[in-house]
């Protein structure tokens, strides 16, 4: 095999493992990424990584800042509502391709994704109800049989499954409210009609706008207290003693 293929297959499998990483809440929004950590961590070289990083920075899941470093995405609000809406695009079209054109197979994977989804809701695991969220998702996109569309998927929609699986451990109310959603859909795989997908489906992935911008600010508000807590500990006056700071310094031995 060639060298260049060599060493193009290492960094697609390098940006395979951070993709998940990424997506699974392993790796956090805004986290600064080294790439001598990287390639320590996964005994390859910086290039691969220097690589990955790049096919990640085109995915929109890290953003690389000339002399700043690499960092992993944190998007703003402008960015989730231009997401939003180029999911309702995509999706609202999978939804029915799937169920016209493998109706039997999508609805028995979304009844068993729902379950999974309820197990979450019961353990209060907020992250592991985000990864079966992206999994209910994907399975029009698996059922559409269209492979532009699947592409399109896999290519733009990994920002949609990071931010489910972040964004989610600061919210309890929605995930409540989107699975009765998910249920409905469900349901409609199961004994319903085409026709009646829309109505749920839009307005469903239109409100994750509202929802992720708003808890992507409280997510931003609890980093930035925890901050200053540690700041404030930091400079706390009743936390170091001069006196105590001498004592506890090694002495010096005296030269007789």
């Amino acid at each position: 095999m060639p060298q260049e293929a060599v060493a193009g297959s290492l960094a697609n499998r390098v940006a395979t493992q951070l993709q998940d990483a990424i997506v699974s809440g392993a790796l956090d929004l805004g986290q600064a990424l080294s790439e001598d950590s990287i390639a320590d961590a996964l005994d390859v070289s910086r290039t691969p990584v220097r690589q990955a990083l790049q096919l990640l920075q085109a995915r929109g899941l890290v953003q690389i800042r000339p002399k700043a470093g690499t960092y992993v995405f944190e998007p703003t609000v402008e960015q989730i509502a231009e997401l939003t809406e180029f999911r309702v695009t995509l999706e609202r079209q999978a939804a029915l391709w799937a169920f016209e054109r493998s109706r039997a197979a999508s609805a028995k994977t979304l009844a068993q994704v729902v379950e999974t989804m309820e197990q979450a809701i019961a353990d209060r695991d907020m992250r592991a109800y985000g990864r079966a969220d992206t999994a209910f998702h994907e399975v029009f996109f698996k059922g559409c049989d269209n492979s532009y569309l699947w592409n399109s998927y896999t290519f733009n929609f990994a920002q949609v499954a990071a931010l489910r699986t972040h964004l989610a451990a600061y919210t309890e109310a929605e995930p409540l409210r989107s699975f009765e959603d998910h249920k409905a859909i469900r349901d409609i795989f199961d004994s319903g009609q085409a026709s009646e997908l829309e109505p749920i489906l839009a307005p469903h992935i239109l409100r994750t706008r509202e929802n992720y911008t708003a808890t992507l600010r409280q997510r931003q508000e609890r980093l930035s207290e925890s901050r200053i807590e540690q700041l404030r500990r930091a400079l706390d006056p009743t936390s170091f003693s001069p006196k105590r700071g001498l004592e506890s310094a090694p002495q010096r031995e005296e030269t007789q």
